[in-house]
């Protein structure tokens, strides 16, 4: 079974459990659809009619065709063919995301970087040419990396990398910004009370109608099944979840997972098995995840604690869990097999 079966699987299990723990005198409607390499689920506690959902999963698409590097004639795609050509004309919310990558990157030093394409290209991690690189072919790779290179002009909304080769690469971010934009469209049709789950990237509208909040479930990084190790209790705030068990490749007894170092090359190498990120937007949340994790906990810490409105969860590959103060009062531990640090 490959690591996107069992990711998938892992997935559902989860989901069903949760919505069995939740089960109320309310009932939720939902519907599914696979888009940006995931399960997406959309969740509403309002009357809806079914063209809500046809409608958020149109914008899921759309945005999926904009902005996917995969995808041979998204925006994207377009920019990083003209590498070392010119500049690429794009809409305004390719740019918008652009340029908040970039902010991203700036804020956390380089450790999120929309740049890294190159890198994620040659180790293929998630696709069937998943490979361990040569050090000649890493070191070209970083050459061709640093979000600091990448030209926007504002004025003309364009974009341009200077250097042939060079790659953007917005897997990081864009889920996170795509459930924004699915929020608020649900928003605006006069919905109150909903759950956008972008396949581990969770957003959520208002509370359950009940005025409870909603409780979603945190991975337990060391189990496929879709275990959880606690619960988490949110409203109106976005949780998004990145670990090393999401996806990932074994080559001579060594796991290799998908958050690469900008710096080494590799993918980073710590402490940290799984990291989740409260905030309220997804976009911040989904880009500080992979920037927090490669931190590690002690700086990763520290940062989140002089970041307005974010709190998050580290769990160690000791099975220590380490998080802020805002998180632990939000959290409960339900694993045994796991412990709570007080720092």
């Amino acid at each position: 079974m490959s690591v996107l079966s069992r990711k998938i699987i892992a997935l559902i299990l989860l989901l069903i459990t949760l919505a069995a723990c939740s089960a109320g005198k309310n009932n939720p409607v939902s519907e599914t659809g696979y888009f940006l390499g995931t399960i997406v689920k959309i969740t509403v506690y309002d009357d809806v009619s079914e063209d809500i959902f046809k409608k958020s999963f149109d914008i899921i698409q759309s945005y999926e065709n904009m902005l996917s590097r995969n995808i041979p004639d998204s925006e994207i795609s377009g920019i990083n063919s003209m590498a070392g050509i010119g500049e690429v004309k794009v809409s305004e919310d390719t740019y918008s995301l652009l340029e908040k990558g970039i902010s991203y990157s700036v804020l956390s030093d380089g450790k999120f970087d929309i740049s890294v394409g190159p890198l994620v290209s040659l180790w293929g991690i998630g696709t069937d040419h998943a490979r361990v690189p040569e050090n000649e072919e890493i070191s070209h790779a970083l050459e061709l990396t640093g979000y600091n290179k990448i030209k926007l002009n504002r004025w003309n909304l364009s974009a341009e990398l200077p250097e042939k080769g060079m790659e953007i690469d917005l897997g990081a971010v864009a889920k996170g910004f795509i459930a924004d934009r699915v929020s608020d469209f649900l928003k605006e049709e006069g919905i109150k009370s909903a759950i956008i789950n972008l396949g581990g990237n969770i957003l959520t509208i208002g509370t359950k109608p009940d005025k409870s909040p909603f409780r979603i479930g945190i991975q337990d990084p060391s189990d496929t099944r879709g275990e959880y190790i606690g619960i988490a209790e949110i409203d109106g705030k976005s949780l998004v979840t990145s670990g090393i068990y999401e996806r990932y490749f074994e080559a001579d007894g060594i796991r290799y997972h998908h958050i690469l170092d900008s710096e080494t090359g590799y993918p980073v190498n710590n402490n940290v098995q799984s990291i989740s990120v409260l905030t309220d937007l997804s976009a911040d949340g989904d880009a500080f995840s992979t920037a927090l994790f490669s931190m590690g906990i002690k700086d990763g810490l520290k940062f989140a604690e002089s970041y307005e409105n974010m709190e998050i969860l580290y769990i160690s590959k000791e099975n220590k869990l380490f998080m802020t103060d805002g998180f632990s009062k939000i959290f409960t531990l339900r694993n045994s097999n796991y412990s709570i640090v007080s720092e």
